[in-house]
């Protein structure tokens, strides 16, 4: 698994979406996407991490606690966002 929560792996690919023919590599900035449709906002994941390890903290979780709790959520948002339905 992951070992920290901020640990991300980049994969690099060419990718048309549903567009056909003769297709341009064109470069893509951070918050583009290829229908316009946004997936995934940075920055309100680190706000949710943010909010998370704030409140684990109050309640005086252990590191290790705390660890496995950030990659708890690490893992329930990363299948929200992207391996559901």
């Amino acid at each position: 698994m992951l070992s920290t929560l901020w640990d991300v792996v980049f994969f690099s690919a060419y990718v048309s979406g549903e567009r056909a023919g003769l297709i341009l590599e064109n470069s893509y900035g951070r918050g583009d996407t290829l229908n316009g449709v946004s997936g995934l906002d940075i920055d309100e994941e680190k706000k949710l991490v943010d909010q998370k390890l704030n409140e684990l903290q109050a309640e005086g979780a252990t590191t290790e606690a705390i660890k496995e709790a950030m990659k708890d959520m690490g893992i329930e948002r990363l299948v929200m966002k992207f391996f559901s339905n």
